[in-house]
């Protein structure tokens, strides 16, 4: 982890001072197109490696993951989040004083260059996935309705066990029923 602190120091530095050189690192480091039904931190990518970086125990590891991520997305806490999931990007934007920029409206049409380019993604029934802001992951899409598609004398059983688990509770007093009048 250390290796990738001295790079991501060095890389911050020289994305500072060249915008070209920002440009060209940021289609590395922090694709558009990825696979965002897994953790980012998962995996062997190079995005994996920094985004895990931000979690380090490490307080230089997790500083310098976090400012060529902060540097790379232009130094925008909303692009930062898009890009990271807020849950990876909390304590980087904690120790640095950047929480406060969270609260702002985010867009990702009024926050987003051109080229990172927003994909939403259908599932099969053709319903746009929902992106997960702190996970900077696709949610699967829930189903609406858990009884839905269970007969009568499905949705009957049902009942009963949930009753039936409520009196076990009772019972051991984890629960207490109350009347209303």
């Amino acid at each position: 982890m250390q290796s990738i602190s001295v790079c991501c120091s060095v890389l911050s530095a020289l994305c500072d001072t060249d915008y070209t050189l920002r440009k060209q690192i940021r289609r590395e480091v922090l694709p558009s197109k990825i696979n965002r039904d897994i953790p980012l931190h998962v995996g062997d990518s190079l995005k994996a490696l920094i985004v895990r970086g931000l979690s380090s125990i490490q307080d230089v590891v997790k500083t310098n993951a976090g400012g060529l991520i902060y540097t790379l997305c232009k130094k925008n806490v909303n692009r930062m989040n898009f890009h990271v999931g807020f849950g990876n990007a909390a304590g980087f934007l904690m120790e640095n004083g950047l929480m406060s920029e969270t609260q702002k409206p985010y867009s990702f049409s009024g926050d987003l260059s051109p080229d990172e380019e927003v994909i939403l993604e259908e599932d099969k029934t053709g319903k746009v996935k929902a992106y997960d802001a702190i996970s900077g992951t696709i949610k699967a899409t829930v189903k609406e309705d858990p009884l839905e598609g269970l007969t009568d004398e499905e949705r009957k059983m049902e009942e009963e066990k949930l009753l039936d688990l409520m009196a076990k509770l009772e019972k051991t007093g984890m629960l207490k029923m109350t009347v209303n009048k």
